[in-house]
């Protein structure tokens, strides 16, 4: 025991003091390891759900854009909602899911321990002592800072992310294009209704314009019955006054015919010899007369 005593007093751990610190450190094992370590894993959970949240809200900004452009998806090209949301992205911000990983101390993961973390394994010196009042955390607690532990919160929509500004304007857009949906409905309703009108005005012409057309076939057919039937009766008159006319000139021309027999009768003789050459070409003619006329006596 006064060897013990000694050996400590002079600097030098016995046997059982370098067995029980074998077996701390054994036990504890490599704070700087172990940190690493948790750190590392830390990290790699927390780029996982980063890579989950962009995943999300790339769907649900997909979804907002069909919504907003009426229905249409636009597989390239950046709509004004997208460049809106660019300004307000939260992975831009210092601090967002998007943002590099910081440490417990403020510092990105993956840098190295500051000089202070690291621990000396070099010779125990004694029995190690507790942490004192207000001084770091025990291994198994957070060192401060925002905690790598928690899982990130749901994703914000596309709604949630917008300002209130520009929420307004987009429902004022959305109403918009509703109100002209609605005009554009009544003003198709509005032409079919006039093409329908229109088209029974034309009917009713067309109906009117045919009972015209009939009319004034059938009156100009009975207006050529009329004229038909005077011309009929002007050719019955005229014929009529065409035989009246023949039976006079027959009887004018058989007195005209015993006339000059009586005259070439009672002439002299030298006359007579005179006027039977002069008037011989007339006397064959009044025979040949005399004997139309006598042939056409019976008919008559």
């Amino acid at each position: 025991m006064a060897a013990a005593h000694e050996d400590f007093f002079n600097g030098r751990g016995s046997e059982f003091d370098l067995v029980q610190q074998d077996e701390f450190l054994l036990d504890n094992g490599d704070p700087a390891q172990d940190l690493q370590q948790q750190l590392q894993q830390h990290r790699q959970e927390l780029l996982q759900q980063e890579e989950e949240a962009q995943q999300q809200q790339q769907q649900q900004q997909q979804q907002q854009d069909l919504v907003l452009n009426n229905g249409v998806e636009f597989p390239s090209g950046q709509t004004l909602i997208d460049k809106r949301e660019d300004s307000n992205d939260p992975f831009s911000a210092p601090g967002a899911p998007g943002a590099p990983l910081e440490g417990p101390l403020g510092a990105p993961l993956g840098a190295p321990l500051a000089p202070s973390l690291e621990v000396s394994l070099g010779a125990p010196t004694g029995t190690p002592q507790g942490p004192p009042m207000g001084g770091p955390a025990p291994w198994g607690a957070p060192l401060g800072g925002p905690d790598l532990g928690a899982p990130l919160g749901a994703p914000q929509s596309a709604a949630e992310m917008l300002s209130p500004e520009e929420a307004a304007k987009q429902q004022q857009q959305q109403q918009q294009l509703l109100m002209l949906q609605r005009q554009k409905e009544e003003l198709q309703q509005q032409l079919q209704q006039e093409i329908e009108a229109r088209r029974r005005e034309d009917e009713a012409l067309r109906q009117q314009q045919l009972q015209i057309a009939d009319e004034e076939i059938k009156g100009f057919y009975e207006q050529r019955e009329r004229h038909l039937e005077r011309r009929k009766a002007q050719l019955r008159a005229k014929a009529a006054a065409a035989a009246e006319k023949d039976k006079k000139d027959c009887g004018s021309g058989w007195a005209r015919v015993l006339w000059l027999v009586e005259r070439s009768s009672s002439s002299s003789s030298s006359q007579a010899a005179a006027a039977k050459e002069k008037d011989r070409p007339e006397l064959g003619r009044m025979r040949r007369l005399l004997v139309e006329l006598a042939a056409e006596a019976p008919r008559a």
